[in-house]
């Protein structure tokens, strides 16, 4: 009876398991994991909603769901050298010194983080993110602007669009 028992364990924290996989994969739709842990279309609905209380599977959901976080997160050292791609970006990093286009390949790694997108037949439709967005981002991460207006700091004066029209 013991091993009975033991099996029917095994098998309801194996296809929890396959719950908690199946609902972290597919954006936390409930009944769909609980039909690829192999319960029926008929009662996956009510089963979803079932495990989902269990405190062991609502645990090992949240587990996966911050592995997720940590392999996909973006860091602020990331955030910042993006913006810093996107401040320093130069259109001729996209030539060669004879004047023909790079291929996306031949292009340095900040270059082609600043690029939105890039017409491979005619490098002059290319885009870029937007420089004076990324320069005010990274002024108001540093504390250097407050949204707005004029501030010192750091010994650098900074004004904003709105103070700068005239009349």
């Amino acid at each position: 009876m013991a091993n009975t028992k033991g099996n029917v364990l095994a098998a309801t924290l194996a296809q929890e398991e396959l719950f908690a996989v199946a609902y972290t994969a597919n954006g936390n739709n409930g009944t769909a994991a609980a039909k690829a842990a192999g319960y029926s279309d008929k009662s996956a609905y009510s089963q979803a909603t079932r495990l989902l209380k269990r405190p062991r599977v609502a645990a090992r959901i949240a587990e996966l769901q911050q592995a997720l976080l940590d392999k996909h997160a973006l860091k602020a050292d990331e955030v910042i050298g993006i913006l810093a791609a996107i401040i320093r970006f130069d259109s001729r990093k996209l030539y060669h010194p004879d004047g023909t286009p790079k291929r996306p390949s031949e292009l340095d790694d900040e270059t082609a983080l600043a690029l939105a997108s890039m017409d491979t037949d005619n490098p002059k439709q290319s885009k870029v993110f937007d420089k004076n967005a990324a320069i005010k981002n990274a002024m108001l991460h540093f504390n250097l602007l407050k949204d707005g207006g004029v501030t010192v700091n750091a010994g650098v004066v900074v004004i904003s669009s709105e103070d700068a029209k005239l009349g």
